[in-house]
């Protein structure tokens, strides 16, 4: 969760008052697919369905064109009448493919988007196939998406999917039995009712008494969920200037650890902090209430530009750890239970995108900053030893071009988000690429061999081949000897070069070209 409260303000009442343009001539574009999830399989291409709408306009043609994740042509634009096409995918190799639909006049629309400009892109992904069956539970993995579809065999690790507002107690066997048998571990959230409290008086017995039999049915009900999220973003707006708030945290922490330690005292509870004003963490930490906790997590979002990771997360996380460790909490837990950013959803540059209801306004990243973002931000995190990420958001929560909140996914909007996920983003096809090549490795070292190179080096377990993740920035292009990249490295032990969507990278000789795009270098045990 997130809030629209990011310190800009500018014409808030007219942009609030401001109505999105109506367009006279649109064209409806319906995709049929044969994957429901838009990924295929690797070795042919995949074929869809198209059907153009008639925008009502004789005089105006509608044109598709398939791009790469830069917005790169993959091959020529295919003019459409109206009705319904078969188009083939321009490629067989793994990696993703967006089509974009546009007209020669500027007066169509393609709804949501205004008029005279391109449709939002649908993509479609070549991936290696997955199986739902195969994927396996691993409490441990330090992979995670919020609002996650279960049905996604391209996703690992940890699920943030329920609240205890979201199932009752009646239903919660189920829900948990379905995630678990799915392969994932979830992570609840008790939030809002029964939790609440004002703050500006002593939390009452009867509520906390309330809230422990609320939790109580929960852990009976599958004692099993190891760990629970308490309180969702608390340090938002004047919370901590409240004069009981740390007292009535520690006395609702203190009330479920009771419940828990008769239950199941191996369950643990986490608790997350937004923003980066390190003299309110430390306010939280100083109060003694992370002593009731044994997990602190931070939700990072670098408004309003969200510059690249290298210039900022390794030093946010590095004042996170001072902190912890200076009251005495150097060992505890720490993870990132959202991570991500908004990507533009209105193709008009000189529109509105952000919070209209606020007035604030965001510029949004491209898709290819946000594929690249969630890359490097996993692997510093790795690297920091953080030991959980969970990806903010697994699909976006709706198609409003101007809303930021509502871009936030790895995938596009769909009305039935439960189990129809979107059409892939570039970062969706970046995420599962990551969880491919790195998801069974330990946590990386890192090289800075020379100049603007970045390296990552993940060791595989056991067998495991290892992995390394490499890439220039500040950006710009270097070809750099393999063994630079990792002592004594030779091009007879690489397995494979490809970039962050999967597709091939060729070795000059001994050397590999980077540029500010990660490659992953698969080198034999």
């Amino acid at each position: 969760m997130l809030s629209a409260a990011i310190g800009l303000s500018g014409l808030a009442a007219f942009v609030a008052a401001t109505p999105i343009p109506c367009n006279d001539y649109e064209v409806d574009i319906a995709i049929v697919d044969t994957s429901h999830t838009h990924v295929h399989p690797p070795g042919d291409p995949f074929r869809i369905e198209v059907t153009v709408g008639d925008s009502g306009l004789a005089t105006a043609h509608t044109f598709a064109q398939w791009l790469d994740p830069e917005g790169v042509p993959l091959a020529p634009r295919i003019e459409l009448g109206v009705g319904t096409h078969s188009l083939l995918s321009p490629g067989r190799d793994i990696g993703y493919y967006g089509l974009r639909f546009f007209s020669d006049d500027t007066r169509v629309s393609f709804p949501p988007q205004n008029a005279g400009f391109t449709s939002g892109e649908y993509g479609f992904a070549i991936l290696p196939t997955r199986r739902l069956i195969d994927r396996t539970q691993d409490p441990r993995s330090f992979f995670g998406t919020v609002h996650t579809v279960l049905a996604d065999p391209y996703i690992h690790g940890g699920s943030k999917t329920l609240t205890w507002n979201s199932a009752s107690p009646t239903s919660w066997t189920a829900r948990i039995a379905e995630i678990r048998d799915a392969g994932l571990t979830e992570l609840p959230l008790v939030n809002n009712d029964d939790w609440d409290s004002d703050d500006d008086a002593q939390i009452p017995q009867s509520q906390l008494d309330e809230m422990s039999d609320r939790f109580r049915d929960y852990l009976l009900a599958d004692p099993t969920v190891l760990d629970w999220e308490l309180g969702l973003e608390e340090n938002a707006g004047s919370t901590y200037d409240q004069p009981y708030y740390f007292h009535n945290l520690i006395a609702k922490a203190e009330a479920l650890r009771a419940v828990a330690d008769q239950i199941n005292p191996d369950v643990r509870f986490v608790y997350n902090v937004r923003g980066f004003d390190y003299d309110e963490i430390e306010d939280l930490f100083a109060a003694g209430a992370m002593e009731r906790f044994q997990v602190f997590a931070i939700h990072p979002y670098r408004w309003t530009e969200f510059p690249t990771p290298e210039l900022w997360f390794e030093n946010h996380v590095r004042w996170i750890r001072f902190i912890m460790r200076s009251y005495g909490a150097g060992d505890m837990s720490l993870w990132i239970t959202e991570f991500g950013l908004p990507v533009r959803g209105n193709n008009d540059p000189d529109d509105f995108f952000g919070y209209p209801s606020d007035g604030n306004e965001v510029p949004g990243a491209t898709r290819e900053h946000a594929a690249r973002y969630i890359v490097k931000g996993h692997a510093i995190a790795a690297f920091k030893r953080v030991e959980k990420l969970f990806v903010y958001n697994y699909q976006n929560r709706g198609d409003d071009i101007r809303y930021a909140e509502d871009h936030f996914g790895l995938r596009s909007y769909t009305e039935d988000r439960h189990t129809i996920p979107g059409h892939p983003l570039p970062a969706y096809v970046a995420y599962a690429q990551m969880i491919d090549h790195v998801a069974d490795k330990r946590p990386p070292l890192r090289r800075r061999p020379h100049g603007n190179v970045w390296v990552f080096d993940y060791w595989g377990e056991g067998s495991a081949d290892d992995c390394l993740l490499a890439w220039v920035f500040p950006e710009g292009e270097e070809v750099v000897p393999l063994g630079d990249l990792r002592p004594g490295l030779t091009s007879d032990e690489v397995v494979r070069v490809v970039d962050i969507y999967g597709r091939n990278v060729d070795l000059q000789g001994e050397t590999v070209r980077l540029t500010g795009r990660p490659v992953y270098i698969t080198v034999l045990d």
